[in-house]
């Protein structure tokens, strides 16, 4: 059954009450008439059937009375059907009418970068290192099974490498698969890393999520370095795991906004967190992985797949209704990816920087402030970056039966 829009309803009701001020105002009148004329300054007046006329019209108040309330309660119950108001508990949401299930559709993708290091070319890529400036042997690839990149010094007495590296961006949120080849090696030390490095003024300032490996074992570390144009001079380490039996491949996810903020994923699962950092990385910045070795014995290999890039770790959602519940679901694995509600500006945001993206059967579900009815509904490949919203052919005011929501600002 097709909803009234609340303008029809009021209109039913306001012309409900003229009707029935109408009327009674011509009972009013009758009833004045009908003392006026029965008696006069002779006495009773003949002949004159007022009780008929009086009787009449109150007759037809009661009856326009009554269809004036039908007609005003149908419309109060078709408005509280449209909406799904609970008129015993306070409403502080507006919903979409249940007349059609609307679609979410992307207006924005998050994603900046992709390379799966599987294509057999690095034609977005810049490969160089200190190893071309101090003669050490290096190599790179790429095939079917990932990007490779190999370095053996030529002086165990100092440090080399060999890199591959993005153009500038703006992206936020930087991933990459790496894989440690070596839980020891015979001698010295050989590091590989997921990089991203400010852009400004050509400082070697950066933050890594890197794998390091010597005789004694392996451990995954993050690391904050600074230094100037001619390279990294002070190095923090922020997080490390020397426990044994780690992964030698692990998923990595670096975000960062350069200045005060830094988070790091491992498999999916925060290892440091902190928005209170002073970092000297302003925006934009580059991306690299990157290998660093002081062995000689051998040209060592790091290994890398599945790199991309997004504008940042967050999905926004945009013209849903207020207080509406949304649940993202991946629908491949039916696993629950986030949930929350709808603010009052219409908006809702998820963050969504802890999983492997992109998220190629995400199901967007928006349902009414009960969780109850599916108002809007879509499918999509998921990106960090990416913003939706809930698509329909009309305006707000004639979509939403509007109340407004007792909510603090976002």
């Amino acid at each position: 059954m097709s909803v009234w829009p609340k303008v029809i309803l009021r209109r039913i009701y306001d012309f409900s009450l003229l009707i029935w001020l109408a009327a009674n105002r011509r009972v009013t009148d009758a009833m004045r008439h009908y003392h006026k004329t029965r008696f006069d300054e002779n006495g009773f007046v003949e002949n004159y059937n007022g009780d008929k006329d009086y009787h009449a019209l109150l007759l037809a108040l009661v009856i326009v009375g009554i269809l004036a309330g039908s007609v005003i309660s149908f419309a109060y119950e078709s408005a509280r059907a449209a909406c799904n108001v609970d008129t015993d508990a306070p409403s502080n949401s507006s919903h979409l009418p249940l007349s059609e299930i609307y679609p979410v559709n992307k207006v924005r993708s998050g994603l900046v970068a992709f390379d799966s290091f599987t294509k057999g070319n690095l034609d977005n890529w810049t490969v160089y290192g200190s190893a071309v400036a101090r003669q050490a042997p290096y190599r790179y690839f790429e095939n079917s099974t990932g990007l490779y990149l190999g370095i053996r010094v030529a002086n165990s007495s100092q440090w080399a490498g060999i890199f591959a590296e993005t153009p500038s961006t703006n992206a936020y949120l930087f991933h990459a698969i790496l894989t440690l080849p070596y839980a020891t090696i015979s001698d010295n030390e050989f590091n590989t890393g997921l990089y991203v490095q400010t852009t400004y003024n050509g400082l070697v300032n950066y933050v890594t999520c890197v794998a390091i490996v010597s005789q004694l074992g392996y451990y995954w570390s993050v690391v904050l370095a600074t230094g100037s144009q001619d390279g990294a001079e002070h190095f923090t380490t922020l997080w490390a795991d020397h426990s044994s039996n780690q992964p030698l491949t692990r998923d990595c996810t670096i975000i960062t906004n350069g200045e005060n903020y830094l988070k790091v994923y491992l498999d999916g699962v925060s290892v440091y967190s902190n928005s209170a950092l002073e970092l000297t990385m302003p925006a934009p910045f580059y991306a690299f992985v990157e290998v660093q070795t002081t062995s000689s014995s051998h040209m060592r290999f790091g290994a890398y797949t599945d790199y991309y890039a997004t504008l940042n770790n967050d999905i926004r959602l945009m013209n849903a209704p207020r207080s509406g519940i949304v649940q993202i679901i991946d629908s491949s694995t039916g696993n629950q990816i986030a949930n929350g509600t709808v603010g009052w500006d219409g908006t809702a945001r998820f963050d969504v920087g802890m999983y492997h993206m992109p998220i190629n059967n995400a199901l967007i579900n928006i349902y009414d402030s009960s969780g109850r009815d599916l108002i809007a509904s879509g499918t999509t490949k998921l990106w960090g970056g990416d913003v939706y919203s809930v698509a329909n052919g009309q305006s707000n005011e004639d979509l939403k039966c509007i109340t407004v929501p007792n909510l603090d600002p976002m």
